[in-house]
């Protein structure tokens, strides 16, 4: 599990993989194949945009099958109270052991509750769950998703008091804002996985800067990516460079995103590897 792999000191490495955009699976899975030797866990996200996708639960099912470790994300501001239970329930009924909240969403519907309210009550109630026919009890690991380029401040030791585990951080290249969120999980307790973009292309980083403004694509990487022969090999370092950072300042692991090359994911890992 990452959570005791990051209570150990190791550093994990967790890449993100969009839900499937139709009923068929197997694309999905071939993906998850090439990857899997190379991330200790997947991170499957909730509706990321415009485009209707499956439900997260039903890929992280099946990688929960193939024993890869799966990490589900829940939107909650796009669902209502009963309907994040009713999802926690099925994600745990399918073998799913870590779930990640997303803080704030910008087209919010459902607002009853702080999501720390419902995170505290979402771990009340899996821990009141009927464990007479179970050998052991459920051990699930709770996420918060923040943006550190938005967030209004979550307070970290209320989070923790809640029952969160650890913070997954938005992309964010300005070393100020990374040592302020490692800084205050710290703190209070808490692991953080920051989510990070690999570039394997001028157009890829290019369509990210302009369509996905989360990912904070900086204007050096798009010059570098454009002005060199091998765009895989510049943005990998681009990528490693970061990574190193983020290990300097204390991050616990990196979710990498929205590569979907296998040779990227293959030298950051033989990296990552040497550098431990």
């Amino acid at each position: 599990m990452i959570r005791e792999k990051m209570a150990q000191g190791e550093f994990v490495t967790v890449a993100l993989f969009d839900p499937p955009e139709e009923i068929n699976n197997s694309k999905f899975l071939q993906e998850v194949e090439a990857f899997r030797d190379f991330v200790d866990a997947i991170m499957v996200p909730d509706s990321t945009n415009e485009y209707v996708h499956m439900s997260p639960i039903i890929p992280c099912m099946h990688l929960a099958q193939f024993n890869v470790e799966p990490i589900m994300e829940i939107a909650y501001g796009r669902r209502s109270e009963k309907a994040v239970f009713s999802d926690v329930l099925a994600a745990l009924s399918v073998g799913i052991r870590n779930i990640v909240f997303v803080a704030k969403n910008d087209d919010e519907v459902y607002i009853e509750k702080n999501i720390l309210e419902v995170i505290k009550e979402v771990r009340k109630m899996v821990n009141e769950l009927d464990f007479s026919n179970s050998e052991e009890r459920i051990n699930l690991n709770i996420g918060l998703s923040v943006n550190p380029l938005t967030e209004e401040r979550v307070d970290f030791k209320e989070a923790k008091e809640a029952g969160v585990d650890f913070i997954t951080a938005f992309e964010t290249y300005d070393p100020g804002l990374i040592f302020d969120i490692l800084h205050r999980a710290r703190e209070a307790g808490l692991y953080v996985i920051m989510k990070i973009g690999v570039f394997t292309s001028f157009n890829q980083a290019k369509f990210a800067h302009k369509f996905i403004p989360e990912l904070s694509v900086p204007e050096e990487l798009l010059d570098k990516l454009s002005n060199t022969e091998d765009q895989l090999e510049e943005g990998v370092e681009y990528a490693r460079e970061h990574i190193k950072t983020l290990t300097e300042l204390g991050a616990d692991g990196v979710c990498l995103m929205p590569c979907n090359e296998p040779k990227a994911y293959e030298k950051l890992h033989n990296i990552l590897n040497l550098s431990a």
